[in-house]
């Protein structure tokens, strides 16, 4: 106390003896000082803030592409495809000729437009053969002049030459001379469309993928599927009928009798729709693995004389005898296909297989007759003009996939991308490894087999090296001849050659590293192969919002990364887990962990099963959709995963300048941005009913939804739209380690007390059953240290009541309790 106050008495006098000019100097420096000190705190913290902000002209350029999709406006805890996409939703206008735009179209037509730049250049006699024929039918193609002129004379001559078709020909047609598979051989011949009533491939062998083997299969009938069942009265349907009349019409019928013989057509049509089995019933692969000798094929469906079939169908690069096998996928069609063979008028059998030929054909005649195709896609994609020509032609000339794929990748491809990619995809494939290590429903035996197979998957990237010789793709196109006048019958070479390249594989060797199957670089996607056990990521999709080896790795992973995750993913999915590291088709699942899984994939059914498509009021179709989906969820959980990882060995990144968001976040705006979409009405109705994939809204917003990882990174509230309480895939690979868990239809136990979240787990599949299944459930109390928490008969609770009130939920969580779920 006397120390403090003598220092102010000292103080006091000091200041007191100042002059007045003094003290105002000492008042100007002291304002100074604290400016000075402001400017140099503002200054370190500006360099901090700088050097957490990348500022290359790559990141600069990202940047800029990033704010042209996304909307700041749009809470990302409310919507995130919205705030991923909205921008570029307002901005982008479908062209009348297009159905759909998306970041895959964007990166296609950026592709085309590259190729037209060198298939519009002159042959030179210095240039490689297969790129004369890939130049030679670009240029058929954009001779509009010679289509115009005699493409649709020149079909009708060809058609009359081989028996006529009878709503043309009319009392002329002699039914008499008609035979089914006479007129088959015929389209054969031809290069025409020969799969009408059936369709025959050559594919790896399901038991023993190191062979080839004849399959046959029901035939692919129309792209609505589901509403051809429904029949005549289904607007589509009517229009699809006015069309074909239009087009007999056009060919020469008279009116009437184009109205008369192809309403039988579309008949016909509709009932062989109804007897294919649709693709939700064709997810058991086993089911369709049924060898029959030939032999047998006669005798069981004696209406097709199949030896002969068969080997006029091969002819002139194999021959099979009554001893070979073949497999066939759906017996249960080929005794159905007998009544309507027996049953069907000659008249309309060869009306019908005329139609699906002439169908397919139309797009190489006239603009008159394209004019008609263009008037019922209408009614179904909603498109109302035709493709500009050059774009069409340049994907005519990707039909020679090898050809236009090699010259592509010279031009274009950025060979350093490759290596970054092999990178990336050995990371993701090595945090797949890690997960499945971790995975706590899946038994050791099962896990080991996962792991091999897991392990042994092929990476096919950007082309094969075999791309850069021309010796070899010289060699593979030798028997392929076009003529740059006739582009009909250029287009029936092609097709005639694509059937003797497969046929020729017949019977032969499996070479799983075959150039000629991982050549085709000019499409932009990505694939997983089940006979393989391998992905392929062509040179297209290598680029553009999916992938710049200059951006920040996040941008990389959340993209091309996630689809990468996607592919690894399908091979464990409900169709790609039925076969084994070597591509067999093997059940090397144990019993308890194949009924984990069906569980889990069932909670995936029934979450996107439930949900309404806004605009079209059609639900999602969880069934046909469910591998895709399951790919969706786990791969974009394993890019992360992956990303996180890489940044635990390398360093954190800077973020990106005018977006204020993390790494972390970046990465899912990356994987959002992926997926930004424009789709007409129609296009979406179709999609959602007959395709395998969801709409890019769900691919976006469900596996986010689902993931804890996005919930935290965006600080998400609990309940929000897209952080809800129950989520499907939280209940694969999150319980408690050590906890007694296998099936719903067995027990689930869930400790509460180790983390609040596992009983929400649990109980997050109960809404997604129908209320009869869910009723069969209830939940007791288990011990928890050795103890009872309470008396089993004294809190038995119906899952119903447990899980309707979620104040009584949390309280039961927070009170430690335990329980166990049970099948009464």
């Amino acid at each position: 106390m006397i120390n403090e106050q003598s220092s102010k008495a000292k103080h006091s006098s000091w200041w007191k003896r100042r002059t007045r000019m003094e003290k105002w100097l000492l008042l100007v420096v002291a304002i100074l000082v604290v400016i000075v000190v402001i400017v140099l705190a503002v200054s370190l913290s500006a360099r901090k803030i700088d050097s957490q902000v990348c500022l290359s002209p790559s990141c600069i350029q990202t940047a800029a592409q990033v704010l042209q999709k996304v909307d700041l406006n749009i809470d990302p805890c409310e919507d995130f495809y919205k705030f991923a996409c909205g921008n570029f939703i307002k901005d982008t206008v479908l062209p009348q000729y297009k159905t759909s735009i998306s970041s895959f179209s964007i990166v296609s037509d950026m592709v085309d437009e590259q190729l037209r730049t060198l298939l519009e250049k002159p042959i030179k006699d210095t240039d490689a053969r297969a790129f004369v024929l890939v130049k030679s039918i670009y240029q058929a193609c954009m001779n509009t002049t010679e289509i115009e002129a005699h493409s649709l004379e020149d079909l009708k001559k060809t058609i009359k030459g081989i028996g006529g078709w009878p709503v043309v020909e009319g009392p002329e047609w002699n039914e008499r001379l008609f035979d089914w598979t006479s007129t088959m051989y015929e389209f054969m011949k031809l290069g025409f469309n020969s799969d009408i009533f059936f369709e025959f491939s050559v594919t790896p062998d399901m038991t023993n993928s190191s062979r080839n083997s004849l399959t046959l299969d029901q035939p692919y009938i129309v792209s609505f599927d589901k509403i051809m069942r429904r029949g005549y009265n289904e607007t589509i349907v009517q229009a699809y009928h006015n069309y074909m009349v239009k087009i007999a019409i056009a060919f020469g019928a008279e009116s009437e009798r184009a109205h008369k013989h192809m309403r039988d057509v579309i008949e016909l049509d509709i009932a062989l729709t109804r007897i294919t089995v649709p693709s939700e019933k064709r997810r058991n692969s086993s089911l369709e693995d049924n060898p029959f000798t030939i032999k047998d094929l006669e005798k069981e469906f004696p209406y097709v004389p199949w030896l002969e079939y068969i080997n006029t169908m091969l002819y002139p690069v194999k021959t099979m005898t009554y001893d070979d096998r073949i497999t066939v996928t759906l017996p249960q069609y080929f005794y159905e296909l007998e009544k309507i063979i027996r049953s069907t008028p000659k008249q309309t059998m060869a009306n019908y297989m005329y139609w699906k030929v002439i169908k397919g054909l139309i797009q190489y005649l006239n603009n008159d007759i394209r004019m008609l195709q263009l008037e019922f896609s209408k009614s179904v994609s909603g498109r109302s003009q035709l493709e500009v020509r050059w774009r069409e032609c340049v994907q005519k000339a990707q039909r020679l996939y090898i050809a236009s794929g090699a010259i592509y990748v010279r031009h274009f491809f950025k060979q350093d991308a490759k290596k970054t990619i092999v990178e990336l995809v050995d990371d993701i494939k090595e945090t797949f490894i890690e997960v499945l290590k971790t995975v706590d429903w899946m038994d050791e035996v099962t896990r080991q087999h996962a792991l091999e197979k897991a392990r042994l998957m092929r990476a096919h990237i950007a082309y094969p090296d075999e791309l850069f010789q021309d010796a070899k793709i010289e060699e593979y196109y030798k028997n392929l001849t076009v003529n740059p006048l006739k582009y009909l019958e250029s287009m029936q070479n092609v097709s005639l050659f694509g059937q003797h390249v497969s046929f020729a594989k017949l019977d032969k060797p499996v070479t799983k590293q075959d150039w000629e199957s991982h050549a085709n670089a000019v499409v932009a996607n990505a694939f997983y192969d089940q006979n393989e056990n391998s992905i392929e990521f062509p040179a297209s999709i290598l680029q553009g919002v999916f992938f710049d080896k200059q951006r920040p790795h996040y941008m990389n992973y959340g993209a091309i990364g996630y689809i990468i995750g996607h592919e690894i993913t399908h091979g464990f999915d409900d169709e790609g887990r039925q076969y084994d590291k070597d591509g067999n088709l093997v059940d090397w699942w144990q019993a308890k962990t194949k009924s984990a899984f069906d569980e889990k994939a069932q909670c995936i059914i029934d979450q996107y099963s439930n949900i309404t498509v806004p605009g079209i009021n059609l639900n999602l179709n969880g069934i046909n959709t469910q591998g895709e989906n399951i790919a969706d969820n786990g791969g974009v959980k394993q890019a992360y995963l992956a990303y996180k990882k890489w940044v635990n060995k390398h360093q954190r990144e800077q973020a990106l300048p005018g977006l204020p968001y993390t790494p972390e976040q970046m990465f899912w705006i990356s994987a959002g941005n992926t997926w930004c979409d424009v789709e007409r009405i129609e296009e979406l109705r179709i999609s959602v009913m007959d395709r395998l994939h969801s709409p890019h809204y769900y691919r976006v917003n469900v596996p986010l939804m689902n993931s804890k990882y996005f919930a935290q990174d965006f600080n998400c509230p609990a309940g929000s739209p897209m952080n809800p309480v129950h989520k499907c895939p939280i209940c694969v690979n999150t319980l408690v380690p050590g906890s007694s868990t296998s099936t719903l239809s067995t027990a689930l136990r869930v400790r509460g007390q180790a983390n609040p979240e596992y009983l929400t787990c649990a109980l997050a599949v109960i809404p997604t059953m129908a209320p009869s299944k869910r009723d069969n459930y209830y939940l007791r109390p288990v011990l928890h240290q050795g103890r009872p928490i309470a008396s089993p008969t004294s809190e038995l609770h119906n899952v119903p009541q447990f899980y309707s009130t979620r104040d009584e939920r949390i309280k039961r969580i927070n009170n430690k309790r335990a329980y166990e779920l049970h099948l009464r």
